[in-house]
């Protein structure tokens, strides 16, 4: 749901043009501003991370679904403002970022004070951002010039595409490259639903299969045998380098944050500035399984969007209506693949109800911006 958009204003402080999240720089050595971050990031911090954690990932819409998702006394189309996780385990919160914020470490760069550690928010925060909006501008075809010595002036350049042949860090990749169907979006201009619906299909059915044990968090991403996964990624890459890298408290746990991957993608595709969505029709997914969800029309591209209006739709007031006036949605989608995961459903099985979840109208429908221009 969040896709992260960054700016400088002055020299001190880095805002987000979308939601409300804001920090400054220069002003304290960056470990403290992790600190900072990090202790924000605790959800037994009370409810206060709901207006924290804005600071540095953008609104925490898909923990408040979850949340709902959760909630023994929960109904569908009910919404609840306050940010309680401790119903939520700390892997699947840790599963529904990583979307937006995967471990990466930079082998090669000028600079110094990234290479060789392993960075995601609320670690090494400043190198994040300096990698995110980097990677935003050459993805804009963006670069700076220095003019007399003095003043910078912007020169347009053959804007970069992020994938495996690149060697890009998946938070580029996600964001302006070949994985942006973690997000429920077309990798590409033209792309067509049919090519974005089968990315997502391929992700859902690694991630489903982690999550109920049937792949180890060693399995070698090349040779799974789902389609597409080779085009991603490199022989000797795994669940584990590629999820919890630097995470060995979840080594234990990697089926839950396989699972909260799988719902952000899921959450997305109900974000109006994502995916262009149908109503429900009432039509069931397959005997046994909850109703189907309405046909997406097209997977929109970011590329063709105006990234202050892609954000309106990554607010809590957008989700919240979406919730209130549609069913099924985010959260009772959630709630029904949390429960099918409890049951210890197959990939066999909860195969429909992912094709249903993420049918489309016609497969040929290119994407486009959806008028969010």
């Amino acid at each position: 749901m969040t896709r992260l958009t960054l700016g400088i204003i002055g020299s001190l402080c880095i805002i987000a043009l979308h939601a409300d999240m804001a920090f400054c720089i220069g002003v304290r050595p960056g470990d403290e501003m992790d600190r900072e971050i990090e202790k924000y990031q605790s959800h037994n911090f009370g409810n206060y991370p709901a207006e924290a954690i804005v600071r540095m990932v953008g609104k925490p819409e898909h923990e408040h679904i979850l949340q709902l998702a959760m909630k023994p006394t929960g109904k569908d189309n009910e919404v609840d403002d306050l940010l309680d996780l401790s119903l939520v385990p700390d892997a699947m919160i840790y599963g529904v970022r990583w979307n937006d914020n995967p471990p990466f470490v930079l082998k090669e760069t000028k600079m110094e004070e990234c290479k060789g550690q392993y960075i995601a928010l609320p670690y090494k925060s400043i190198c994040w951002y300096k990698v995110f909006v980097d990677g935003e501008k050459r993805s804009k075809g963006e670069k700076k010039s220095r003019l007399m010595g003095l003043f910078f002036n912007k020169v347009k350049k053959s804007p970069e595409y992020f994938d495996k042949s690149t060697n890009a860090v998946i938070l580029l990749r996600s964001h302006f490259g070949d994985m942006q169907f973690l997000h429920s979006m077309a990798s590409k201009p033209k792309e067509t639903a049919a090519e974005t619906q089968a990315k997502i299909m391929m992700w859902a059915e690694l991630m489903w299969r982690t999550a109920t044990g049937e792949l180890a968090r060693g399995q070698d991403l090349t040779t799974t045998g789902i389609v597409g996964l080779d085009k991603l990624f490199r022989q000797g890459d795994t669940l584990q380098t590629i999820l919890i890298p630097n995470r060995p408290n979840l080594q234990s746990q990697i089926h839950l944050v396989a699972l909260g991957s799988l719902l952000h993608v899921v959450h997305d595709s109900f974000t109006k500035s994502h995916t262009e969505r149908e109503l429900s029709n009432g039509s069931s997914s397959g005997e046994g399984l909850p109703d189907a969800p309405g046909n997406a029309v097209r997977f929109l591209n970011y590329s063709l969007q105006n990234s202050s209006a892609h954000s309106e739709q990554d607010t809590r007031q957008a989700v919240n209506l979406q919730i209130v006036t549609e069913l099924p949605n985010m959260v009772s989608v959630s709630r029904s693949l949390i429960r099918l995961h409890s049951e210890g459903k197959k990939w066999e099985e909860v195969r429909p109800y992912f094709s249903a979840i993420f049918a489309v109208k016609d497969p040929t429908t290119e994407t486009s911006s959806g008028g969010f221009e």
